[in-house]
């Protein structure tokens, strides 16, 4: 099993930045690819992703 390792930080800045105020709820992805922790939001009702992190893990 691989693990990664977030801050207290990251993850409340994670959180703020994801926050949606739509009544549909956003789904968060969590990859790890190529020694990279990579963490997308995708938004239902728009088909459009945002990358809210990509760091080495």
């Amino acid at each position: 099993m691989v693990e990664f390792t977030l801050s207290v930080q990251q993850l409340e800045r994670l959180i703020k930045t994801a926050n949606s105020d739509e009544e549909q709820e956003d789904m968060l992805n969590f990859k790890l690819r190529d020694g990279r922790l990579i963490i997308t939001q995708f938004d239902w009702g728009h088909d459009k992703t945002k990358t809210l992190m990509d760091k080495p893990y």
